[in-house]
């Protein structure tokens, strides 16, 4: 773990603390989270130019970005070219955004580094829900991650979610049911951080009222071929069992360039860097 007081994790916990303090100064509150059941979508650009208008019309209570991954072969980090476009238009409807990153990192330091990267690119978005920690398709040959123990995998995963708690976010950690039960130490992740299960019934919510996954899980991605108003592709529907009183502020008050929708995303380009399961 990085300690060094000119590291960027470092730098990130003193403009937390003192936007705090500021926030304390003026008298504003940080948004609380409730008990709640609350349907969402998770988008990425493979679900192209989204009508956040339109998802929020439709009854969306929160939406998950994908903000970026880090490729399996070379472990370069990459943003999602949709996620700032995402991040904008939805904050715009109102819709309470939460993000998520696709890693393969090896080591301890990667995720960090992961972490602080995703938190820079949120900083200036009001991030309301978690920062999720997604990690898939590391059993396959071309992953950087084949090799890893279970024990080893989880404690990379831990390593980017304390580090996107101190950053001050509410930190997630994303996985199949299979996988939960199977590849994760997931016993030592549920005790610390939230769970989002991804387990898809023949009938989807609300017809299957729950996920049959028995661990300890804040959030169900229940479909992954839902239709939704203002979506152009199948998107993924999720239901949290939480939600907030508000939406918290954006952590950088200079506001982000606004930025338009990548116009290529949907084209039909060769990519095997990536692996959804469930």
């Amino acid at each position: 773990m990085v300690s060094d007081r000119k590291s960027p994790l470092f730098r990130g916990i003193i403009l937390l603390l003192l936007g705090a303090m500021l926030l304390g100064l003026t008298g504003c509150e940080k948004t609380r989270e409730e008990k709640a059941l609350c349907l969402g979508v998770d988008v990425a650009k493979y679900q192209g130019t989204v009508n956040w208008e339109k998802v929020a019309s439709a009854g969306a209570k929160f939406a998950m970005v994908r903000l970026g991954y880090r490729t399996a072969r070379d472990g370069a980090i990459v943003e999602d070219s949709n996620a700032r476009y995402n991040l904008q238009e939805g904050s715009k409807a109102g819709i309470p955004m939460g993000g998520y990153f696709f890693s393969t990192a090896v080591t301890a330091e990667e995720a960090e580094e992961e972490a602080i990267w995703v938190a820079d690119l949120a900083a200036k978005y009001p991030i309301t829900y978690p920062i999720v920690y997604d990690c898939e398709g590391f059993t396959q040959e071309n992953s950087r991650q084949k090799d890893l123990t279970k024990a080893q995998r989880t404690d990379i995963a831990l390593v980017f979610l304390k580090a996107i708690k101190k950053l001050g976010y509410t930190p997630m950690f994303y996985g199949s049911k299979s996988e939960l039960e199977n590849s994760w130490e997931t016993g030592r992740i549920e005790k610390h951080y939230k769970i989002w299960v991804a387990q898809y019934p023949d009938l989807p919510y609300p017809q299957t009222y729950a996920s049959s996954y028995q661990g300890k899980h804040q959030m169900w991605q229940f479909s992954q071929t839902a239709t939704v108003s203002g979506v152009s592709q199948p998107v993924d529907m999720n239901l949290a069992y939480f939600g907030y009183n508000g939406i918290e502020l954006a952590k950088d008050s200079e506001p982000p360039a606004e930025v338009g929708p990548d116009p290529e995303a949907l084209m039909a380009f060769t990519e095997t860097e990536e692996t959804v399961t469930a």
